[in-house]
């Protein structure tokens, strides 16, 4: 998350187009720990070990115990954490990583997964797995509704193609719209998009005007409840102000709506 401040979001975005053509400067900075990788080998050799081919992983050195500066890591666990404590009738979570907050609910509850793509959670339980387009959605009987909702990170690459949906500038709108037909009264919606300075970066995501953002789902009967904020450096500001976010490059809005 360091990249995405300051100036460095324009290093960024350089090394993003250098990956297109198998270049990545944050494997290139990393060649600085070549010869304590090598010191290290020779130590290994002298002290008897036995060395089958050589795997280098020069990034590790100078790491941390885990990547939990990102958006995903702070809105998976507090999600994860209120459907605990909710324990609601019914979860549907629309998009979101399996190996991240699916997952972390699915450890102590079923829950229905929608999503356009395929996924193979066999022989894993309590998912049950739907693969449709949000967008195709038509009105639910009130039976079949949900009084918990999750998306986190879905709602900012609806309408861009990347993930095999069709183009749609106003995807992410009619992709609101749809959540709130698929809600109970008094459902708990938990939603997680990039916000700061507003932009489409296509075909990846688009960034969110926080206050604007709320006025969309506010519109669609769905009215904000929390709002939690990580910051361009991906430390988590809980109970944030909604003008924090306002200047931030690629910050990440957790946001928790209820349907009226």
């Amino acid at each position: 998350m360091r990249w995405y401040k300051g100036k460095r979001n324009y290093l960024r975005k350089i090394n993003h187009f250098l990956n297109l053509i198998g270049i990545n400067l944050k494997k290139i900075f990393f060649l600085k720990n070549i010869i304590k990788y090598f010191n290290h080998y020779l130590l290994f050799k002298k002290l008897g070990g036995k060395v089958k081919n050589f795997y280098p992983m020069l990034d590790d050195f100078d790491d941390i115990a885990g990547n939990i500066k990102n958006h995903f890591f702070h809105s998976d666990l507090l999600t994860s954490q209120r459907v605990f404590d909710k324990r609601p009738e019914k979860h549907l979570d629309i998009g979101s990583r399996i190996d991240g907050v699916v997952a972390q609910i699915a450890s102590y509850r079923n829950l229905d997964v929608l999503d356009i793509r395929n996924v193979d959670i066999h022989p894993h339980k309590n998912i049950n797995f739907v693969k449709r387009d949000l967008l195709q959605i038509k009105d639910l009987n009130d039976v079949d509704k949900y009084d918990s909702i999750s998306s986190i990170g879905c709602l900012a690459h609806i309408g861009l193609g990347r993930y095999g949906d069709n183009i749609d500038p106003n995807g992410y709108k009619k992709a609101i719209k749809t959540i709130s037909n698929l809600a109970k009264k008094n459902c708990n919606i938990y939603i997680l998009t990039p916000v700061g300075k507003k932009g489409v970066e296509f075909n990846s995501h688009q960034v969110f005007d926080a206050d604007q953002l709320i006025e969309e789902f506010k519109i669609n009967s769905l009215n904000l409840q929390e709002f939690h904020l990580v910051n361009d450096v991906g430390d988590l500001m809980l109970n944030a102000k909604l003008i924090d976010s306002v200047d931030l490059n690629f910050g990440g809005g957790y946001f928790v709506f209820q349907k009226n």
